[in-house]
């Protein structure tokens, strides 16, 4: 006698999921959905943090990410970090004549890229091979290192940890110029950008110009509404002489209200 038995398994759900906080939601209805083709992307690191984001190559701006939210560990819920990351501009003012360049104004096209351009664990990412503007790799980076100290002689061993880090770049073909635009998040919660200006220069023309990047990050801390940015400094007077009771340097912090540029 052959007997089959039925039933179901239930899996337990994640009771912490990325939310999108109702103000930075409301913006994002406010402001349409975004151009390009937008890729979703769940990063679990071995540390048990996680960061998910969608990531987007768009002509004009390049290496876009939007809705970053950053989960330290399993047992923790998601925090809504960057709302919105991309270049501002990228400024070329050249050391004679009149030009002055701001090559986002231009519209130049995100490249397709080929992944024999990049052996692994470096992948290309996207849909139909015309989207396919985005490499993606996932590596270790030096977090933490503490070297034996001579006042303590028990103390003879090196620690070191490694990270991991989730690294993103697209290409905007920009005239003579293919600039990289790189975004890397970390298993901390770190984010860094990079921009490179590669190619040769046009004709080999001597004159001098520089490239100047500007990114433009939209933080929504937990929420449009839990965040601000503050322009720190450090203020040393070299005419007073330091010492015990003496002080002659402070530290400044003065919160910047509305967007805009500042020196």
């Amino acid at each position: 006698m052959l007997a089959l038995a039925c039933g179901s398994i239930a899996f337990a759900q994640d009771q912490f999921e990325p939310v999108i906080p109702a103000d930075s939601a409301a913006k994002a209805a406010e402001l349409g959905a975004p151009d390009g083709n937008p890729i979703k992307q769940t990063v679990a690191f071995t540390s048990g943090s996680r960061w998910d984001l969608t990531v987007n190559a768009m002509d004009k701006f390049g290496l876009v990410i939007t809705g970053a939210s950053f989960r330290k560990s399993p047992n923790s819920p998601f925090i809504l970090v960057l709302y919105d990351g991309r270049l501002g501009e990228i400024f070329v003012p050249y050391h004679q004549g009149t030009n002055r360049f701001p090559d986002i104004l231009f519209d130049y096209p995100c490249l397709t890229l080929d992944q024999a351009d990049f052996p692994p664990p470096r992948r290309i990412i996207g849909g139909a091979m015309q989207t396919r503007k985005i490499c993606k790799e996932v590596r270790d980076y030096l977090a933490y290192m503490t070297a034996p100290r001579q006042v303590d002689f028990n103390d003879t061993s090196t620690r070191v940890r490694y990270g991991q880090e989730v690294v993103y770049f697209s290409v905007l073909r920009a005239g003579n110029y293919d600039y990289i635009m790189e975004w890397t998040f970390r298993d901390d919660g770190a984010i860094l950008v990079r921009g490179g200006s590669t190619g040769p220069k046009l004709g080999g023309s001597p004159v001098g110009h520089m490239h100047n990047f500007t990114w433009r990050l939209d933080i929504d801390l937990n929420g449009a509404g839990g965040d601000s940015a503050s322009l720190t400094s450090h203020n040393e007077d070299l005419t007073i002489t330091p010492g015990p009771g003496v002080v002659n340097s402070t530290d400044e912090k003065d919160l910047m209200s509305v967007e805009g540029g500042l020196v």
